[in-house]
């Protein structure tokens, strides 16, 4: 079988951008677009080591165990998993994502009577068109893609919720609105914003001065809701954990913004996609 280093390596960089595209929609993290280029590149220059053969079991284990760490390293630098038990989670969907296309990937192979079949080193190659390899992509994406509306649609919004908020040393628990509309997204970090509506924090960490609210590691972007539109102060260096019904939590990967209440009760407001 004859392989085109430069075709090999360009067509698994389109391939594992669709792989980060798929696994973003599936843990509901926008990555940011360096990050995204830059895992793409790892992805697709990992795929050199199909070209590599094992003399013997163990160099066979090795190959595996390496590119294994490739696809950790992909969605490490992709998604900046900032725990292990992150990494792990993601990595895991990550590679669900690769074999429900390798398995659509082989679908077409046989109904398309193709020739060839090469499996090396946790890498699979058929014998297919480019074109059938987009199809593949786009059937895996729009797959996902349903899979994500069905489970939306399947959220039940009058369960009670609460969040207990850890910024710096403060520990702040308070109701909270899972809401739909809030697609909020931090331009700097990629990460879904959950609004915290407080007084108490909103003059605690002096956000009324831009000034102090740099220094306190908070940065401006712009959003709207129902209620209005402007500025909200967004940091990532807050922990969110939702409570849901009073037993079960769930913790996730979020920037928060805070702004005052204004005439309204203390909450939180986030999307529903972070618990599901």
């Amino acid at each position: 079988m004859k392989i085109y280093i430069d075709v090999l390596i360009i067509t698994n960089i389109c391939l594992t951008a669709v792989f980060i595209e798929c696994t973003a929609r599936l843990i509901h993290i926008r990555p940011e677009r360096l990050r995204a280029v830059i895992g793409s590149a790892v992805g697709g220059l990992s795929s050199l080591l199909a070209v590599l053969y094992a003399e013997s079991f163990f160099e066979g284990v090795l190959l595996s165990l390496v590119k294994l760490l490739t696809i950790i390293l992909t969605v490490y630098i992709t998604f900046k998993a900032e725990s292990v038990d992150k990494l792990i989670r993601y990595s895991f969907i990550y590679i669900l994502v690769n074999l429900l296309f390798a398995g659509l990937c082989l679908l077409i192979w046989q109904t398309g009577r193709g020739r060839i079949i090469l499996i090396n080193n946790l890498t699979v190659y058929l014998d297919i068109s480019l074109l059938k390899l987009m199809a593949a992509s786009t059937v895996c994406y729009i797959a996902l893609s349903i899979y994500e509306y069905i489970q939306r649609k399947c959220f039940r919004p009058s369960k009670r919720y609460h969040i207990l908020l850890r910024i710096e040393k403060l520990e702040y628990y308070l109701p909270a609105i899972a809401d739909t509309g809030n697609s909020l997204t931090d331009a700097f970090t990629g990460k879904p914003v959950v609004i915290v509506v407080s007084d108490e924090l909103y003059y605690h960490f002096e956000l009324d001065r831009a000034e102090i609210a740099c220094e306190m590691g908070f940065h401006c972007i712009p959003y709207s809701t129902i209620s209005g539109e402007g500025l909200i102060n967004v940091t990532d260096r807050a922990s969110v954990t939702v409570i849901e019904s009073g037993s079960q939590q769930k913790s996730i990967d979020c920037a928060v913004g805070i702004i005052s209440e204004n005439g309204n009760k203390a909450r939180a407001i986030f999307s529903p996609e972070l618990i599901m």
